[in-house]
């Protein structure tokens, strides 16, 4: 989404910032802590308890629904995907906000095979929504999916929540929820969903003060390259000067790193391919001037 990198860039830093300005509370995360048994990983926008209740206000039929309760962000097919790097994790605990767009009712399909029982495929709903976090707004997901909230009569899973993130645009209208409602503005917290516990409305991951990206080199075949191009990187920041003064240092001095990271890369084109777009070329997000959370 056009402002994910945006919000993923800023949010570490004031990360970082806050940590060093305040004391560890009872707030913090766990450093190591379990992930809820059984729950599909998956990384959502949870709506706080008011939240659900204006929801529920202006639809009824979206009370004690589980996949009502979140903003689905990113599929389980891309958080359990071990070859992605992380990108939503500098924004655990993070807050925004989401705006309801559109609205659909249940697919074509499932409402021609309700018939008779028409009333009651009609308390199927999937609301597309605009989430803001910071600066950034995300209007649309890896995937073809786009930030929605959906329930269903009698289903409450998250499988539903899933399938309505990735269905056909045709389907939705404008959302205007009567000729005299305001749009529905709603807040909540950024979490993986295994880490978030509904009882007390926090998040139990503590957010990576490290750029996705970084991460992911780290954990990946070329580990030792990639290392010794950040650590090249690091010592041309490190003796300062303006921007284009520590690019240019960067250029002149960090060559052979490089060039190795490239080779190394170009040795694992199945690895690296669904983060570099199907190519090996190095990202421009790796270089002097592009790195998050530093």
């Amino acid at each position: 989404a056009a402002g994910l990198t945006a919000v993923t860039a800023s949010v570490p830093r004031r990360r970082v910032a806050r940590a060093a300005a305040e004391p560890a509370t009872a707030e913090t995360p766990d450093n190591d802590p379990e992930p809820l048994p059984g729950v599909m990983p998956f990384v959502a926008l949870f709506l706080d308890e008011p939240s659900r209740k204006k929801l529920a206000q202006r639809y009824p039929a979206s009370a004690g629904k589980r996949s009502a309760s979140y903003v689905l962000l990113e599929p389980t097919e891309i958080t359990a995907d071990a070859t992605r790097p992380p990108v939503f994790s500098p924004l655990m605990g993070e807050t925004g906000t989401a705006t309801v767009v559109a609205s659909a009712g249940p697919p074509r399909a499932a409402a021609a095979a309700a018939g008779e029982d028409g009333a009651a495929a009609a308390a199927e709903c999937t609301l597309r929504v605009v989430v803001k976090l910071g600066d950034g707004t995300i209007d649309s997901l890896e995937g073809g999916h786009r930030p929605s909230i959906a329930w269903g009569p009698g289903v409450s899973d998250d499988v539903l929540a899933h399938a309505a993130a990735r269905r056909d645009e045709a389907d939705f209208s404008k959302e205007t929820g009567g000729p005299s409602a305001a749009p529905l503005e709603l807040s909540g917290t950024i979490c993986r969903a295994e880490y978030w516990h509904g009882d007390d409305g926090k998040c139990h991951l503590a957010p990576l003060l490290e750029c996705p990206l970084c991460v992911f080199m780290k954990q990946s075949p070329c580990k030792e390259p990639f290392t010794a191009w950040e650590d090249c990187l690091n010592a041309c920041e490190a003796r300062g000067g303006t921007d284009e003064e520590r690019q240019d240092r960067f250029v002149a001095e960090c060559a052979a790193q490089t060039l190795q990271l490239k080779e190394c890369v170009d040795k694992y084109p199945e690895f690296f391919g669904a983060v570099f777009g199907g190519g090996t070329d190095l990202p421009a997000d790796l270089g002097a001037e592009g790195r998050v959370g530093r």
